[in-house]
């Protein structure tokens, strides 16, 4: 019998790789079901969906177009309308959810030796990425984006692979901000390589020049503005006292729905020292959910991927069978609770975008007053101002109103004249109640021009009647 070529083998190896990758897409379109269930499952979800709807009506990111987060994301949204010709979220969500499937093989071919450890690891990644609150879980979300990207990174820089690894990270941090956390392993790992410091120094132009190339691109001060220096206004929502609790609460909630793969971690505590990078990520993941001061459930995704890479060492010395049957009953048990709990962060919104389909053309824009970017959304009307919501200018959910919000407010609608005012203050969705419309000034001047048509379950829908006034 003759021995096995190289080609042979590499041939079977792919093979197992796409066969293991169609089974973990099974596993994870399973437990992430909900995906296909909801047409909205965060609130997010419609107001990256309303800026996508604004960038394919030929509109500029971070200029009449705004909100706190990088681009990647707002492109992927509107590719995915763009190709599909609808604002179905389903087919964006499909993506990422696959993505995190990617992501787990990834962490377990690095790690792991054996196949059925690789596929293990995977395994209690994806079922990790299931076991959030329903919305933080399911949504097609930045957190959830920016996984495989920042697990590229620290692969690429295990293997020395500076240019690999920076623009990686950089596409990691064009997700999401605190991305930018995994700095810290990725660079120990290119250091400690033979030739470190040119690496580093590699790794450092790279990054620098392809992050500036990028700022460039959409305009330097109004993209460093609305990515950096703004999010300010977003840090310390809550007092000292409420923020440990709300740290302590979130940490021990997702500790105990991680449960197989903390004690993994726990069990690689001693051996600390032989995967320093491993812990050298999960300190920084930890450092990227806690900045801010919020602990929101879909921050603890960046602290996934390296918990799982601290498992995948100790996976070959448990019995595996039980391990994965723990973590499949508790993923399971997970699912059915948070699917069947109420979600009052989801208030209705159809009902008032049929009013809004009614009384408008597409053509025709709608301001809306609160977080309910829904309405602009589902209805595929143009926003009436560059914010997907007003807590820009209300701080309502934030430490403060942002600096200039409602001076651009009153200048984007001098601009687009909305035919509709949305007003959700009356019923109080999502605290817009804190901040009545009418008891800004400068709305309540507005407002001289337009007369309530509708009346939503408290949402009061005003249409322009009379001439313009403005701010």
């Amino acid at each position: 019998m003759s021995a096995p070529t190289a080609i042979g083998v590499t041939r079977g190896r792919g093979q197992k790789a796409a066969l293991a990758l169609v089974g973990l897409l099974g596993l994870a379109y399973l437990v992430h079901f909900p995906i296909f269930t909801s047409n909205r499952l965060d609130v997010d979800e419609a107001s990256v969906g309303s800026i996508a709807q604004g960038l394919l009506r030929g509109g500029h990111l971070y200029g009449n177009l705004v909100d706190r987060k990088p681009p990647v994301l707002f492109y992927l949204y509107a590719a995915s309308f763009w190709t599909t010709h609808s604002n179905s979220l389903i087919p964006v969500r499909i993506l990422i959810v696959g993505l995190e499937a990617v992501t787990g093989l990834v962490i377990g071919m690095a790690l792991c030796q054996a196949w059925r450890h690789r596929l293990a690891i995977a395994a209690l990644f994806i079922m990790g990425t299931a076991t959030f609150a329903y919305n933080d879980a399911h949504a097609a979300g930045f957190e959830a984006a920016m996984l495989l990207p920042i697990t590229l990174a620290w692969w690429f820089s295990r293997k020395g692979m500076a240019v690999a690894a920076a623009l990686a990270l950089v596409v990691a941090v064009l997700i999401k901000q605190p991305a930018a956390f995994t700095l810290l392993p990725v660079a120990y790992n290119l250091w400690r390589q033979p030739g470190g410091r040119r690496r580093l120094a590699i790794f450092t132009a790279t990054g620098a020049v392809t992050y500036a190339v990028v700022a460039l691109g959409f305009g330097w001060h109004a993209f460093l503005y609305w990515n950096i220096s703004s999010n300010g206004g977003y840090i310390g929502v809550y007092s000292l006292v409420d923020t440990i609790g709300v740290a302590l609460i979130s940490t021990g909630t997702y500790a105990v729905s991680h449960v197989v793969m903390v004690w993994l971690a726990a069990r690689a505590w001693p051996e600390r020292k032989l995967q320093v990078d491993l812990w050298l990520w999960l300190a920084s993941a930890l450092v990227g959910v806690a900045v801010g001061g919020h602990f929101f459930g879909h921050y603890f995704f960046q602290v996934l991927p390296p918990l799982a890479a601290i498992g995948a060492t100790q996976i070959g010395r448990v019995t595996l069978n039980k391990t994965m049957a723990v973590a499949g009953a508790a993923t399971a048990l997970w699912l059915a609770v948070t699917v069947a709990m109420p979600r009052p962060d989801l208030p209705p919104y159809k009902a008032v975008v049929k009013q809004v389909d009614r009384m408008t053309t597409p053509n025709q824009s709608v301001f809306v007053w609160g977080s309910y970017a829904e309405v602009t959304w589902a209805a595929q009307r143009p926003m009436a101002t560059r914010f997907p919501h007003t807590n820009f200018v209300t701080g309502v959910d934030q430490a403060k109103p942002t600096k200039g919000a409602l001076a651009d407010v009153c200048r984007d609608l001098d601009r687009s004249r909305p035919t509709l005012i949305v007003d959700t203050s009356p019923a109080g969705l999502r605290d817009a109640g804190k901040v009545p419309l009418f008891s800004v000034s400068a709305m309540a001047d507005v407002m001289a021009a337009y007369e309530p048509v509708s009346d939503v379950n408290g949402v009061i829908i005003y249409r322009l009647e009379h001439p313009w006034v403005g701010c």
